[in-house]
């Protein structure tokens, strides 16, 4: 049975509650009574009067490639999939102004070939740029294959009077079939990104105005970013499985995790199984150094490296991620020792591929 409570930043997300308005998704075509287009366009003007609500795709349904984003503009807002539902280059954007209380659930994302219109780059994407809620997103016990560029983004910079935005993306697979592939050699699955002002882009973030927990989920031969931090977002990664990150193909972006561009990234007692790379999470260096904190001598909180994955060291600021979460009296997660039981309880928990015929196959 799925958890009903979140760990982390995202720990009080409710999304649509107990008696939400329901919406379902019964058919996979584009537009439509009964199309996702349809509920979320209903969510969404339900949601400005102040409804809490849901859209359900029902067991089965295969909703069809989408050429342009869904803009969800809603809050207090549950979206989730019934079993063997299939999401085929789909895109949902949040936009933050409105867009609070949201989780994400049972959801299956596959992208057809990026030589389609109808492939966008990326499945979720949350722009926090101009205006955040006080609650958050969570993401949980979903299963993305390789989107063009990644699986799921989120965008923040500094924005005067705005909390910060958070999110926990938990029990989650992220899988790519062809790291090397033409269509995927971009692939990455979950970065927590800062930009700099429009106007002064030498400006970079000066708050910390993004806050990610990432946890008990699998990333599965997956290009990059698996997660990655930037521009001052902290990121807590802890109790994931990482499996044969990178590609033989370095010419791109290939990585593991990635504390990046002044990003934080806090990494407890994962796995990491090497496999075109040994490097198990990089940091930016040069003018954009990332900042990196690990715990070599922590029986509890150490990375596990095996397959020749190189053991990470710490880098710049360290950060103290507990008192964090003290200081915005949310309950601070309990992270397990990381070892080969509870790595195989993580991978069982994740969702496999949606057991329905005739699914087009990824494109190599």
């Amino acid at each position: 049975m799925t958890d009903q409570t979140a760990v982390g930043f995202g720990q009080r997300v409710t999304g649509g509650g107990e008696t939400p308005v329901v919406f379902e998704v019964d058919k996979g075509d584009v537009n439509g009574n009964g199309s996702l287009s349809d509920a979320v366009a209903r969510a969404n003007a339900k949601s400005a009067n102040g409804k809490k609500t849901k859209i359900v795709i029902k067991a089965g349904v295969m909703v069809q490639p989408r050429g342009t984003e869904h803009l969800v503009t809603a809050k207090d807002l549950t979206i989730i999939g019934e079993s063997g539902s299939l999401i085929l280059s789909n895109l949902f954007k949040f936009d933050c102004r409105t867009a609070d209380n949201i989780i994400l659930r049972d959801l299956n994302f596959r992208s057809a070939s990026s030589s389609s219109e109808q492939a966008p780059t990326d499945s979720i994407e949350i722009d926090g740029t101009r205006k955040r809620g006080p609650i958050g997103f969570w993401i949980d016990h979903c299963r993305f294959e390789a989107y063009y560029d990644l699986n799921v983004t989120s965008n923040t910079k500094d924005a005067d009077g705005q909390p910060p935005l958070l999110i926990t993306v938990s029990n989650c697979r992220f899988f790519n079939a062809h790291p090397d592939g033409t269509d995927h050699r971009n692939n990455g699955a979950l970065g927590i990104h800062g930009f700099a002002d429009d106007d002064h882009p030498n400006d970079h973030d000066r708050a910390r105005n993004a806050y990610a927990t990432v946890c008990r989920n699998v990333f599965d031969h997956v290009r990059r970013r698996s997660p990655r931090s930037s521009e001052k977002t902290v990121v807590h990664a802890f109790n994931n499985v990482l499996l044969e990150w990178g590609a033989t193909d370095t010419t791109d972006q290939v990585n593991g995790m990635d504390a990046g561009n002044r990003g934080f990234l806090i990494a407890e007692a994962n796995y990491f199984y090497a496999g075109p790379l040994a490097e198990a999470i990089s940091v930016g260096t040069d003018d954009a150094p990332g900042n990196l904190t690990v715990h070599q001598d922590d029986a509890v909180l150490k990375n596990v490296y095996e397959n020749g994955a190189t053991i990470a060291q710490p880098s710049r600021k360290q950060i103290d991620i507990n008192a964090i979460y003290t200081e915005m009296t949310l309950t601070v997660p309990v992270v397990v020792a990381m070892d080969d039981a509870l790595k195989a309880e993580i991978e069982a928990g994740v969702p496999l591929a949606p057991n329905i015929t005739k699914i087009p196959a990824p494109a190599p």
